[in-house]
């Protein structure tokens, strides 16, 4: 008997899948993120299905598969979405599991889309990333995810879905709430005027 024919088969088993959205498309029926996108869990091997998920495995004879929670990173090489923190998930599972992903300002809006795209910098001018960003109308209560986060370089998009981009639109004002974890973090302005339809640009420095 050779060395190769008694080694042990190496078999495969599935631990969970994930995919990904764009946390501005609504409904569950939206279509995953299908872009190339770099996604790790410690301890599993990963490949990316024609489905548009993210499988992960792992190999053994016969496979051990670690209880979890599972912790998954995932970055876009692009820089056009990003995670504001590890994704969690927490253990093995036979549905699919479901993240959403912010787009950053590399993002290319689609024309006659209305946006706001802003940096905050902190009081000595400094960009100031992992902030999150809420852009609304009235003051409270904040919906639950926050609209927008800021990236490395301190800037952020959100997209303003529910704003009409009519053949005439009627500008509105929308309020600007910035908080680093639980703490709200006072910037100017406080509040934007913006044009439906197009994608405007803003500064926002603390106080």
């Amino acid at each position: 008997m050779s060395v190769l024919s008694s080694l042990p088969a190496t078999r495969w088993e599935g631990v969970f899948a994930i995919a990904f959205r764009d946390v501005f498309v609504d409904g569950a029926d939206a279509p995953y993120l299908r872009r190339p996108l770099t996604v790790s869990c410690e301890g599993l091997s990963v490949y990316s299905a024609a489905d548009g998920t993210h499988r992960f495995s792992v190999s053994g004879n016969p496979p051990v598969v670690p209880p979890g929670p599972y912790t998954v990173s995932v970055r876009d090489p692009s820089g056009a979405y990003l995670a504001p923190a590890p994704i969690v998930v927490a253990g093995p599972a036979s549905t699919v599991q479901e993240a959403t992903l912010w787009p950053t300002r590399r993002l290319r809006v689609p024309e006659g889309e209305t946006a706001v795209a802003g940096q905050v910098r902190d009081l000595q001018g400094v960009p100031w990333p992992g902030l999150s960003v809420w852009i609304h109308e009235g003051v409270t209560p904040l919906p639950t995810a926050p609209s927008g986060w800021t990236d490395e370089r301190g800037e952020f998009l959100v997209r303003l879905r529910d704003q009409s981009g009519a053949a005439e639109p009627d500008p509105v004002t929308l309020n600007v709430t910035v908080r680093d974890g639980l703490v709200d973090i006072s910037v100017t302005p406080a509040s934007v005027t913006i044009a439906p339809g197009a994608t405007h640009t803003f500064t926002f420095q603390q106080i």
